[in-house]
């Protein structure tokens, strides 16, 4: 399969023919057929200061945000099928910490993170662990589906917000600003 690849702390990506992966006991594999560009990608790509602190090691297929079709699941996977029209979500908790075993696991203290700490879906192919992959609805597109891992950041800070009614102020209007912006007209 062909798959974007940082293999060295400089600028640039290599393109890459490597084997499709095999998923793992809990692990889903997924014909990615959408893939959006986060700010995070961009940096692994100029390789800037915070790579250092995240990157743990090289070589590696970055890319967090995408939407794909499921074409193999591991032996452990009990509620994504083949076939299935799936997103991934970044953060990848390990399930047996203590945050995790306590209904915490988005401070997991083991935390992995889909596209920096382990392979993305910058490729034809991405191995997904069941626990970061969410079924997107029929009426759903691939292309809309890749923005749900971005869309969700800013709808949960909304929604806890509670801005019904309220002037709302966004500090920083990339992508998710714009998200926030648009969640707080409609929430």
């Amino acid at each position: 399969m062909k798959a974007l690849v940082k293999t060295k702390k400089d600028v640039g990506l290599e393109c890459q023919d490597i084997p499709v992966p095999r998923p793992g006991r809990k692990d889903v594999l997924v014909k990615v057929k959408a893939s959006a560009i986060c700010g995070s990608d961009i940096k692994i790509y100029e390789w800037v200061p915070w790579c250092e602190n995240v990157i743990k090691s090289l070589p590696i297929i970055p890319g967090h945000e995408c939407a794909g079709e499921v074409v193999e699941v591991g032996k452990e996977v009990k509620e994504i099928k083949v076939g299935d029209k799936v997103a991934a979500e970044t953060h990848v908790p390990c399930g047996v910490c203590w945050q995790c075993r306590h209904n915490r696991p988005h401070t997991c203290e083991k935390m992995q993170l889909f596209g920096h700490t382990i392979n993305g879906c910058f490729a034809e192919y991405s191995l997904i662990p069941e626990v970061s992959t969410r079924k997107i609805p029929d009426g759903i597109s691939f292309d809309e589906g890749c923005l749900l891992e971005p869309m969700g950041i800013p709808f949960r800070a909304v929604e806890e917000g509670g801005v019904k009614g309220e002037a709302v102020v966004v500090i920083g209007c990339g992508p998710i600003g714009q998200f926030a912006i648009s969640f707080s007209k409609i929430m």
